[in-house]
């Protein structure tokens, strides 16, 4: 809710200079909406002054919480009861009032006027004192400091009037230290202690002494030889790095290094693609994300015939299979191979071999069947999907149909899985 700020009364003191200067300012203004409506009822207002009309430095802010207008909206507040004003702050330098109502910013902020700068007159209660500075009366403070002592004496003393008291420079009080020396009142460097400052150069050859002075003494340079490693060309000293090693260079993150170079540089071993690299062991290993893992199938073979007449898929004799157990990976799926002698004499009835497990039901779609007649031996393979991945044991099931009997004989089943 947008609101209006209409000044009534001039911001005055709330008290009376002659007990001291006043810390709140009595403020009056008659609040309405954009629609000139009077705001009332119960609000809560913040105050701040800033030293601009807009922007600005923020100077003092208080709140004042449950204030209760009156059905004409004029408010009636004492600035300065929660957060005293002070005569530093009414400087008499422009302040500008910002105030808040609900936490809603007014439209503009109202320039104080300049009675209230009369905080400031808090200074006259001090007219008794005039005399006196911070409550201390004049005698209380060093007067001005008079004329210098002249040359060749020095300040002993001063006197509470300002006057100085002079004495004659006694070169006896200073002792010449280490590295100076004391003629008079003059102190100089010692030039047998302290090394003069080094002004010469050689041409050729090399510095072999500093003078006291800072002259120098030049001397050849010795002949030397160069050693293993070393070699001297116009009088530089340098390493044979076709005799020393060059430093050298670092593999990539990830990488051996194979051989170097005699300049240093590095020939590196990395792993590509399929192969990955352990750091810590140095060793390249096959990335099994990229390369298939070994494969290993399961087999399970029963030996001797069974014979079954049943219509639905069931074990054979008293026990079951084959069976194969397989570790099925995530995707779910493997080649399952049946293979058997089956005989069967009744022409046009089915005997079947199918398997089970792993979530897979036998059914005649992934099952080796023979239509009778006959005995043959032969085997299917197919790709069974939707398996439990996981460790898995897949078993072989038979039926026939026409309720004849059919037997089952070099039975065996293989499980692939497939990654």
């Amino acid at each position: 809710m947008r609101f209006a700020l209409a000044i009534l009364f001039a911001l005055v003191p709330a008290a009376a200079f002659a007990q001291g200067a006043p810390t709140t300012i009595s403020f009056a203004a008659r609040l309405t909406d954009a629609n000139g409506t009077a705001i009332a009822g119960t609000h809560d207002f913040a105050f701040a002054l800033y030293d601009a009309a807009s922007g600005g430095t923020q100077l003092w802010t208080e709140t004042q919480a449950s204030v209760s207008v009156p059905v004409d909206g004029v408010l009636y507040l004492d600035l300065g009861s929660t957060t005293p004003l002070t005569s530093a702050l009414l400087n008499g330098n422009a302040r500008y009032l910002e105030m808040s109502v609900d936490g809603v910013v007014s439209d503009a902020r109202v320039t104080i006027e300049s009675v209230p700068y009369a905080l400031s007159a808090s200074l006259a209660n001090h007219a008794a004192d005039a005399d006196a500075l911070g409550g201390q009366p004049i005698g209380y403070f060093q007067r001005a400091i008079g004329s210098p002592c002249s040359s060749g004496n020095y300040v002993q003393g001063i006197g509470g009037d300002g006057s100085l008291m002079c004495a004659p420079d006694q070169s006896a009080m200073y002792l010449a230290g280490s590295g100076l020396t004391l003629a008079g009142s003059t102190f100089s460097v010692d030039a047998n202690a302290v090394q003069a400052r080094v002004n010469g150069m050689c041409a050729t050859g090399a510095v072999s002494a500093i003078g006291s002075d800072g002259s120098v003494t030049c001397a050849a340079i010795p002949n030397y030889l160069a050693g293993t490693g070393i070699t001297i060309a116009t009088n530089t000293i340098a390493a044979d790095f076709t005799t020393v090693q060059h430093a050298i260079g670092a593999c990539a993150a990830g990488s051996v290094v194979n051989s170097v170079s005699a300049a240093g540089v590095p020939t590196c071993y990395s792993a590509g693609s399929g192969l990955t690299f352990d750091s810590g062991t140095q060793a390249f290993d096959v990335d099994k994300a990229t390369i298939q893992a070994k494969i290993t199938p399961a087999f399970g073979v029963a030996t001797g015939s069974s014979t079954t007449n049943s219509n639905v898929y069931t074990d054979l004799g008293a026990g079951a299979g084959p069976l194969a157990t397989a570790t099925i990976p995530a995707s779910g799926m493997a080649l399952v191979t049946v293979t058997a002698r089956i005989s069967s004499l009744n022409s046009g009835n089915l005997a079947c071999m199918s398997f089970a497990g792993a979530g897979a039901t036998a059914v005649d779609s992934q099952a080796l069947c023979y239509d009778g007649g006959d005995t043959v031996q032969f085997s299917a393979t197919y790709l069974a999907s939707g398996l439990t991945p996981g460790s898995q044991t897949i078993t072989a099931k038979y039926r026939t149909t026409g309720g004849h009997n059919a037997t089952f004989a070099n039975r065996a089943i293989t499980v692939v899985p497939v990654p």
